[in-house]
């Protein structure tokens, strides 16, 4: 049986119902009963807030007080009202080719994170595609750095890995956005541990590395990037640049942000999400540290000095690790810098605590 359509307003306007914690809008969903549970299955809750989030959406639904904890709406993208959200999804379907979608808005934890995300369902109640919205100046850039990205990595018939298929990607009343296809509802993250290190499909996408010239770093897409994130950075940017004189410095395709956040699995191949911060130049070591200190190392805020040296034991000293990883001090740093400039807490913190 195909769930209901979003209920619409006497004047024929679609509605949602708006969910706000600490007075923020967390999610809007279609303003029927029969979507409410697809909604929230749509949300894919790989993270722990958004596991709470689904969690307590799931219980006010089943004790009936959805409309005490919501507001309802003919424009759910409350905190931008001038993005006609029915308008925009006229144009969506119009452009797919499709009689009918409905949208499930979610705004990411992060309060600056300056986007909201649309997970689009179709008339047999199924996830169809996701789209993100730019809200920011910031987010424009980001949303058309992916697009180039999957555009490329869509030239390169992967075989190790899947990147979602891009539908469209435009700008409509002044807002930048891309609609992608689904994830599969049997996608799962990968484990929590190196081992499950996808490097055949690293080594894939990325290609192989070729060394910079020695003095050349200034010319890297990143590296201005990298010198404005830190103002604390000096004796970590003198090891990195002693370093890179040194050993030279290799570099090659990155996705740049590779975490478990954004790696997925459905028992055939691994699919990568959320290309924003690839780049053809950055440092080749970036993927693989990037995932090994997601699921191996934490930053400690409260003992930098500690957190500092724990990192340099494990990455830097340990010569049987990078004899068996095959990278030098050069490899290392710069993938932390990498990560520096696109705000990672962990990599900033050592940065700015290298010399303590």
């Amino acid at each position: 049986m195909i769930p209901s359509r979003g209920t619409t307003a006497k004047n024929g306007m679609r509605r949602w119902r708006v969910f706000r914690f600490a007075g923020r809008p967390v999610i809007a969903v279609p303003d029927s009963p029969n979507l409410t549970e697809v909604a929230l299955a749509s949300l894919k809750p790989f993270t722990p807030k958004r596991v709470a989030y689904q969690r307590a959406l799931r219980v006010a639904t089943g004790l009936g007080l959805n409309r005490v904890f919501s507001t309802l709406t003919t424009q759910p993208l409350v905190d931008h009202p001038d993005f006609d959200v029915p308008a925009w999804l006229a144009e969506i379907e119009e452009t797919l080719g499709l009689a009918r979608l409905d949208a499930v808005l979610v705004w990411p934890p992060q309060r600056d994170r300056g986007r909201v995300y649309v997970h689009l369902i179709d008339h047999h109640a199924r996830a169809h595609a996701f789209a993100k919205v730019s809200l920011s100046p910031a987010n424009d850039d980001a949303i058309q750095r992916e697009h180039a990205a999957l555009v490329e990595m869509a030239k390169r018939n992967l075989q190790e890995s899947r990147v979602p298929r891009v539908y469209t990607a435009a700008r409509s009343q002044g807002f930048e956005f891309m609609v992608l296809e689904a994830i599969p509802e049997a996608a799962r993250p990968l484990g929590a541990s190196v081992e499950a290190f996808p490097m055949d499909a690293v080594e894939e996408y990325a290609g192989a590395p070729y060394r910079l010239k020695a003095g050349n770093w200034d010319s890297l897409s990143w590296w201005n990037r990298y010198s404005a994130s830190a103002p604390d950075q000096r004796q970590f940017d003198d090891a990195l640049r002693a370093a890179i004189s040194h050993e030279g410095l290799r570099v090659r395709r990155v996705h740049g942000d590779f975490c478990r956040a954004n790696l997925l699995g459905d028992h055939t191949r691994t699919w990568i999400l959320d290309w924003e911060e690839s780049c053809a130049d950055g440092p080749a070591f970036l993927d693989e540290l990037s995932f090994a200190m997601d699921v191996g190392f934490r930053w400690n805020a409260s003992d930098p000095r500690g957190s500092v040296k724990r990192f340099q034991a494990q990455y830097l000293r340990g010569q049987e690790w990078q004899s068996r990883h095959a990278v030098h001090t050069a490899d290392v740093l710069a993938a932390v810098a990498f990560m520096c400039s696109i705000g990672k807490v962990a990599a900033t913190g050592l940065v700015q605590h290298w010399g303590d």
